[in-house]
């Protein structure tokens, strides 16, 4: 192929990328397949920070509303654990992270100070937050520490998630290990119902001391 039709093929290949970017980014005259990226709706209050692990979250639940009680595809579920899971897993790891940025005092306007500085662990990210939540409230009248009973209750929420993804990877890669419960139990179970419940009960533990 000769130097132009090189460069006639790069042309061409260009403006089609270009075209597809275009069809994506375009607004849809059925406005209920629009999303606004990086907009604020002043009604709701809502902004990025708060609709981004809400997104994950609300997809996951999503996903196990609409599955068909009978009649699904075959290992439908078995497909979409993986989502489901990693969705509601990545909701708890972002609420976790918003919270601990905040009280740090990291700059919203700075994204490069967020990235890679508390790693992944739910656990890990829980007792960094949990410390920093003592330092903020600390003790009541009693000497006790404030809060004390809901923190117990989110640790325990927590340590379960932890237990069955320890660092991100078991739902998010077909070649990661599983962690096994028992290992006389085969094959290894989740029930999407209760999973839905325990993250909405975690949610709950959550709101109630202000972790937005």
């Amino acid at each position: 192929m000769t130097k132009t039709g090189t460069a006639t093929t790069a042309n061409a290949f260009d403006e089609k990328v270009a075209r597809m970017k275009t069809a994506i980014l375009s607004q849809n005259r059925r406005n209920e397949y629009n999303a606004w990226l990086s907009s604020r709706d002043p009604a709701r209050g809502f902004g990025k920070r708060e609709l981004y692990p809400l997104g994950f979250k609300m997809a996951s639940d999503e996903l196990i509303e609409h599955l068909p009680k009978r009649g699904a595809p075959s290992h439908l579920n078995e497909a979409l654990i993986y989502p489901i899971f990693y969705g509601y897993r990545h909701y708890i790891e972002l609420r976790l992270k918003n919270q601990i940025w905040r009280l740090k005092g990291f700059p919203k306007q700075d994204p490069e100070s967020l990235r890679g500085r508390e790693g992944h662990e739910l656990l890990t990210l829980w007792r960094t937050l949990r410390e920093l939540l003592e330092e903020q409230y600390g003790e009541d009248r009693n000497g006790e520490i404030r809060f004390l009973e809901n923190y117990e209750g989110i640790h325990a929420y927590i340590q379960v998630l932890h237990e069955l993804d320890e660092k991100s990877f078991s739902f998010r890669y077909a070649d990661a290990d599983f962690p096994v419960p028992d290992e006389d139990i085969e094959p290894v179970v989740i029930n999407l119902e209760e999973l839905k419940s325990h993250v909405a009960n975690l949610s709950s533990e959550m709101d109630g001391i202000g972790l937005n």
